[in-house]
């Protein structure tokens, strides 16, 4: 049987940025490969002719190569040909690092069997491979082959990874996901005195912590969105797009390259992933390639935020609220306002919203004196906006400050009235960014269970519209339960039994 019996999985990546390249050397390193009894598959030499392109100085045009593809689909044999060709055919000194030990020893077991298929190749190695804890290396004889003293070291990364190494040309970064940017001001002092450096970042879906994979991630989104020739960054992302369906079977070929193909990534061995080892959002980061995803991580579902669109408000809505937001660094803040329909249906829509905090009294002021003016505004107790809440008695509100307990009857509220469809909203891209770009805080009280907190991801995300459509929500309900418990209803007086 071939190598692509039984594939199935997409050859062509969603996401790629090739860098223009006057020659390849991948066709050699594809042959080198074969004869170590590494068969490609279509989408694995592709990646190694286009990272092993050369302009017309015979420097590598991919000065960086980013490959993100899930798990058990063969990443490594790409990084086996490449790391053939720099040992073999150019005397590269090489270094292979991953997060864990294991990793780095189980990619260094496999390319050992590899050379051991070739007994020229082996005939070019100093044996036996160092083994042990003090080093893990592949070795080039220097008076055979290539004559140079190339080698491949095998680390973990941590504090004494670059031990010992002084010059490397080829840098391979597995488990990319976990990089750290302490550890790359280590790792890339180790190519400066190369003369023709490559890196490669090889990783699966990463998450909300992997700083130095998502930085190098968005370079290439925008090198996919506007393509750049002689950009030097080559890269190559299988998975599915934001909001894929993880049902989808077709998804499942999108997002994983040998998808079908014995055993590397067989169609079986997904399903038992999917059926009975791994929730719905863990199927979907290591198999779909859905990290980072808002649908996977959003607190609230976002398809059920979407199915609450409306193309307009309410034309003069019954009664107003509004609240005040301002995030913890006071960089940022929001007013939002919620109003009803005449069904019973709230609606609620951020008004304003900007940096710093100088422009919410007179933003609050102009909407009391217009000509349907709010008359209840809300503030968190403790939180910044907390400090307007008399600024804003001062110009007419009723103000509502609400504490732990009110926060948390206000963030269950929402919630339930998402699901329920019983709250509408515009489509606002910063609110839905907002809702995709929280995470919760629980709050414990005896009254209730699952009460919770709204909580930022980063600094960088913006949430105060969310926040504030989620109180004004809340205190427009309070403030119509108030309203009917005060509403006198006209009734007849009796006297001695006579109406």
């Amino acid at each position: 049987m071939g190598a692509m019996d039984g594939l199935i999985g997409y050859q062509t990546p969603r996401l790629e940025h090739y860098p223009a390249y006057f020659t390849t050397l991948g066709d050699d390193a594809i042959d080198l490969a074969g004869i170590c009894g590494l068969e490609l598959l279509p989408w694995e030499e592709m990646i190694v002719r286009k990272s092993m392109g050369q302009n017309v100085d015979t420097r590598w045009c991919a000065k960086s190569v980013l490959l993100i593809a899930p798990r058990q689909n063969g990443k490594n044999v790409c990084v086996y040909a490449r790391q053939l060709a720099g040992l073999f055919l150019l005397g590269e000194r090489i270094m292979h690092s991953a997060h864990e030990f294991d990793t780095a020893r189980d990619a260094f077991r496999e390319l050992t069997t590899f050379i051991g298929n070739c007994e020229e190749l082996e005939d070019e190695c100093i044996t036996p491979h160092k083994t042990g804890a003090a080093e893990m290396s592949i070795r080039h004889d220097p008076t055979k082959g290539n004559k140079k003293a190339g080698f491949i070291h095998y680390v973990a990364r941590g504090k004494n990874a670059k031990r010992g190494r002084t010059k490397i040309d080829l840098m391979v970064l597995d488990e990319a996901f976990a990089l750290e940017d302490v550890m790359m001001g280590s790792l890339s002092s180790l190519q400066q005195a190369s003369i023709n450096p490559q890196t490669w970042y090889t990783t699966s879906a990463g998450t909300e912590g992997s700083e130095v994979l998502i930085r190098i991630r968005e370079r290439g989104k925008l090198l996919h969105a506007n393509p750049d020739p002689e950009a030097s960054l080559m890269f190559a992302e299988w998975s599915c797009e934001e909001g894929s369906d993880p049902h989808d079977f077709e998804n499942w070929k999108r997002a994983n390259p040998s998808l079908g193909v014995r055993g590397i990534c067989p169609v079986d061995f997904l399903r038992e992933e999917y059926e009975h080892k791994l929730g719905i959002k863990e199927f979907a980061r290591e198999h779909l390639g859905m990290w980072d995803d808002p649908a996977m991580s959003a607190i609230i579902d976002l398809n059920a935020w979407k199915n609450c669109t409306v193309d307009m408000a309410p034309d003069d809505g019954l009664n107003r609220a509004i609240c005040v937001d301002v995030s913890p660094d006071r960089q940022r803040g929001s007013i939002a306002i919620a109003e009803w329909w005449p069904d019973g249906r709230r609606h609620v829509e951020v008004v304003a919203a900007d940096s710093g905090t100088n422009w919410i009294i007179p933003t609050a002021q102009k909407l009391i004196t217009s000509s349907n003016p709010p008359k209840v505004a809300v503030v968190q107790l403790g939180g910044q906006a907390g400090v307007f809440g008399p600024e804003l008695e001062q110009i007419g509100y009723k103000v509502k400050y609400f504490g732990t307990t009110d926060v948390a009857h206000a963030t269950m509220q929402f919630e339930d009235d998402i699901y329920g469809a019983q709250v509408t909203h515009i489509d606002d891209p910063a609110l839905l960014a907002g809702l995709a770009g929280a995470s919760k805080y629980n709050i414990g009280n005896p009254d209730f269970v699952g009460g919770w907190g709204w909580l930022r991801k980063s600094t960088s995300i913006d949430i105060t519209g969310i926040v504030a459509c989620s109180y004004a929500n809340r205190a427009l309900t309070l403030e119509g339960v108030e309203e009917t418990l005060n509403t006198k209803k006209p009734g007849r007086l009796l006297i001695g039994g006579v109406s």
